[in-house]
């Protein structure tokens, strides 16, 4: 599929051995933004890909890798969620502001923000992020992105049934929208999307 330019991939591929370290310390991945940059201008550049082509490969992944899907093989599980996911990944990677990935953007705010005095969830950076001024993280971009989801697995099934196997369900969902609401006021969460993407 031209929509998915693999010469955009590579930029990545210093990431995977760093997976481990990332997951322990988030922070990490502000080393790799200029990669995800490069990662972001390769996908940008391509044609977003039509949701019957989308749903072509989801439906080949199921009838190819159903061994793999069904014994929770994370590969495959990773690759099944892209494609699922694929239309609001690709949006939320392509949003801009200033001329700045907003991917790049939200990263490099959230994961610079100075630790939360109080143990709230037990993640420093989703405690971080609660102490926050609301201006540092309730960003044009972060609502991009949000509402994008948002509208994206409301009345989804297959979408909310990739979250649940990830162990993100719809009680996590809702606590995740109250949190938005409370931090950054109930209109953030208005469904509102740019229409300027790169289509």
């Amino acid at each position: 599929m031209a929509c998915l330019p693999i010469t955009a991939f590579p930029p990545l591929i210093p990431l995977i051995p760093e997976i481990g370290n990332i997951k322990k310390n988030p922070r990490e991945l502000l080393k790799y933004l200029d990669l995800i940059d490069q990662f972001s201008n390769g996908i940008c550049s391509a044609t977003k890909c039509a949701d019957k082509d989308i749903q072509g490969a989801i439906q080949d992944i199921e009838d190819g890798c159903k061994p793999d899907l069904n014994n929770n093989n994370t590969f495959a599980e990773l690759i099944y969620g892209a494609f699922v996911f694929y239309s609001p990944l690709r949006d939320s990677i392509c949003f801009k502001n200033n001329n700045v990935f907003c991917v790049h953007e939200t990263l490099n705010t959230t994961l610079s923000l100075p630790d939360s005095p109080i143990n709230i969830t037990g993640n420093a950076v989703i405690d971080a992020i609660a102490v926050a001024d609301p201006e540092q993280v309730c960003t044009r971009c972060n609502k991009d992105i949000i509402n994008t989801f948002g509208n994206f697995i409301k009345n989804n099934t297959l979408a909310l049934q990739v979250l649940a196997q990830a162990g993100i369900n719809q009680t996590r969902i809702d606590t995740m929208k109250i949190g938005v609401a409370v931090k950054c006021g109930i209109k953030f969460e208005d469904g509102k999307v740019p229409d300027h993407l790169p289509q």
